[in-house]
C-alpha cells in the first residue's frame, strides 16, 4: 500500500517522490539503500528532517510522504495538513522513557525545573506530557529547552531530563 500510494504521487511528477524521515525510522531507509523502492517502480528521495518541521515539508509540497508516529499523524491532521496513513512500521511496547539525574525520583520532583525536550507536536514532548498528566501535573509545572537534533546527539550537554 506504501509503495501504491507513493507510486500514485510519483507518477505526476518527474522527480523522485521525497520522504520525510526520523533518523530512527530505518526500515524505510534501509529500503531505499536496497534498492527495494526503485524494484517496484518508485524513485524514492529520503530526506532526514526534525519531526517539529516534517509536516511544513508536506505542506509545502517538498515531501510526499511522511514517516511518523500516530500521535504526530494526528497532530499534522488536525492542523489541516492533508495526509493518509497507509503503514504501520512499529508499535510502542512501553520503550519510552525518561531519563532523569539521579536526584529525582518521582516525575513529581520535576515540578518547577527545566526540562529539555522536543518541541510541542513532537513524540517525545507528547509523551512527556502523558507522563505529567498520569502524576497530576501540568504543562506549566516545567519550564521547556527544546532540544533539537544537534543537542540530542551529545549526551553530556546539559540538561534536567530529556525524553
Amino acid at each position: 500500500m506504501f509503495l501504491r500510494a507513493l507510486k500514485a504521487q510519483d507518477g505526476a511528477a518527474t522527480k523522485p517522490a521525497s520522504v520525510a524521515l526520523a533518523q530512527t525510522i530505518a526500515p524505510l531507509s534501509l529500503a531505499a539503500e536496497a534498492g527495494l523502492f526503485k524494484k517496484h517502480g518508485v524513485d524514492v528521495e529520503i530526506k532526514f528532517i526534525p519531526q517539529k518541521e516534517r509536516h511544513l515539508t508536506v505542506a509545502a509540497g517538498a515531501t510526499q510522504a511522511v514517516a511518523t508516529t500516530v500521535d504526530t499523524f494526528i497532530s499534522y491532521s488536525s492542523a489541516g495538513i492533508p495526509l493518509t496513513q497507509v503503514l504501520l512500521l512499529d508499535k510502542s511496547k512501553g520503550g519510552d522513557g525518561l531519563a532523569v539525574r539521579s536526584n529525582f525520583n518521582k516525575i513529581t520532583d520535576l515540578k518547577g525545573k527545566t526540562i529539555a525536550v522536543d518541541g510541542a507536536g513532537t513524540t517525545p514532548h507528547f509523551t512527556l506530557m502523558v507522563f505529567m498528566k498520569r502524576n497530576g501535573m501540568g504543562v506549566k509545572d516545567v519550564q521547556y529547552a527544546t532540544l533539537g537534533p544537534a543537542r540530542r546527539r551529545r549526551p553530556s550537554s546539559p540538561s534536567v531530563a530529556s525524553t
